[in-house]
């Protein structure tokens, strides 16, 4: 079984703090040989602090986050290679806050950066509105961090945003419960959430905090990106059971 990344304590600092670290990349601790960011937005109450904790194996109760959170897990390979350190951001709120990303996805870093788009499927009205909000404001960031538009795959119909995204649908056990009278919920929600992800380029998982396949899933996505770790090939695209489908698929 794969070890999982490992919190270090005190990992809360001011947004003050975090914007001056931004503005002086010496300010970062010289341990940190090799970085990666995560950045973790969407919808409020959404569960992005609980997907955090899921990822780094914490098990403490969600607390409010006030604008910007950081915390970081270390990832040690066996081989003696370097120690990979992840940066979680979460944006707090739903898009008050998105000038934040000017912040957390910065040029220096964008090669090594991840996005994880956090939707709600228990407010189900509010899915498509996040997802697109979201997808179009860390696009437009990306833009501006290289300078250029993101490229088109005309063939595919495809716009892929430039970095990692992965829209994760939380509650999936409240939204199935709430569309047990008629099936045809579920099979719009996921053909919807698929069609969006294939035309931009993301993956796209439900999770639930009672399933633990879908959990493990969550960790495996997310660590592939952050700890170099091995690709995930999960894919279950049934609308009745939850959804994961990968970048591509």
């Amino acid at each position: 079984r794969p070890a999982m990344p490992e919190a270090d304590a005190g990992g809360v600092k001011t947004i003050f703090q975090l914007i001056e670290e931004r503005k002086d990349e010496t300010q970062l601790p010289p341990a940190r040989a090799i970085e990666s960011e995560v950045i973790v937005v969407g919808g409020k109450q959404a569960g992005k602090t609980s997907l955090i904790n899921t990822f780094m194996n914490k098990v403490d109760a969600p607390k409010p986050t006030t604008a910007l959170d950081y915390k970081y897990a270390r990832y040690s390979p066996k081989d003696g290679q370097s120690a990979i350190v992840a940066n979680i951001w979460e944006l707090a709120g739903d898009t008050q806050l998105a000038q934040l990303l000017d912040v957390v996805l910065v040029p220096q870093r964008l090669a090594r950066s991840q996005v994880v788009i956090v939707v709600d499927l228990s407010k189900p009205g509010e899915v498509l509105k996040t997802v697109k909000y979201w997808t179009e404001a860390i696009r437009a960031r990306v833009e501006v961090c290289t300078g250029r538009p993101a490229p088109v795959d005309d063939s595919a119909e495809v716009r892929p945003v430039g970095i990692p995204v992965s829209i994760v649908a939380s509650k999936w056990d409240v939204f199935e419960e709430k569309s047990q009278a008629s099936t045809e919920y579920l099979q719009i929600m996921a053909k919807t959430l698929r069609y969006f992800a294939h035309a931009n380029g993301t993956a796209l998982l439900y999770t639930s905090d009672k399933d633990k396949v879908l959990l493990g899933v969550l960790r495996r996505l997310i660590s592939h990106h952050a700890f170099d770790r091995e690709e995930v090939t999960a894919f279950q695209p049934e609308y009745t059971k939850g959804v994961v489908v990968l970048r591509g698929v």
